[in-house]
């Protein structure tokens, strides 16, 4: 057990947190001993997230949210097995009208690198407010890295619209060394 009675910053990961019912009562004990406004950071997929567990995320007044998000629409739900990107998009707009900050993780993988362009467009238009961070699922040596497509002209497309969106300039969360990590790659076969 944990004592949190001198904690600041608080960063809660999965499993799923939003379904974990020790999440729920964690966050119900901090509202009971008048802890809410502890710097709050939960990574979520955002599908699953109750009407109880958003009156009680409304509680706290330093709350961020991590998303997995991998691409857009079927990329994603494909990506992220069991996701209902509608749902997720709806739920983090809710999120952020509520007040908590919200920021993305992008896992690049050979199943959505030829989406990393559209996606990068979609966080400018539909979340604006946000900073993506992007990550690779895993480097040259295993299957799910990005690196691996033999479709290059089709990636060199997405690659280099990727780098026409606005989120390709945020140096804060590392997505231009990545984007031009795999541009630099596809650039030379």
């Amino acid at each position: 057990k944990i004592d949190f009675k001198n904690a600041v910053r608080v960063y809660i990961a999965g499993g799923e947190p939003t379904v974990m019912p020790e999440v729920y009562k964690f966050l119900r004990s901090c509202i009971h001993d008048g802890r809410t406004n502890l710097e709050l950071n939960i990574n979520t997929n955002a599908v699953k997230i109750s009407e109880p567990l958003f009156d009680l995320f409304k509680q706290f007044t330093k709350l961020w949210f991590t998303c997995s998000m991998d691409g857009t629409g079927k990329v994603n739900e494909y990506q992220r097995w069991g996701t209902d990107t509608k749902k997720q998009i709806k739920n983090i707009h809710r999120l952020h009208n509520n007040g908590a900050g919200i920021h993305f993780i992008f896992v690049s993988s050979i199943y959505n690198i030829h989406n990393i362009g559209d996606a990068m467009h979609f966080f400018d238009e539909e979340f604006p407010y946000a900073t993506i961070q992007i990550n690779y699922a895993s480097y040259h040596n295993d299957i799910l890295s990005p690196f691996n497509r033999p479709d290059t002209e089709l990636i060199l497309s997405s690659l280099e619209k990727a780098k026409s969106s606005k989120c390709y300039y945020h140096q804060e969360r590392g997505s231009k060394p990545l984007v031009d990590a795999l541009y630099n790659h596809y650039s030379k076969d």
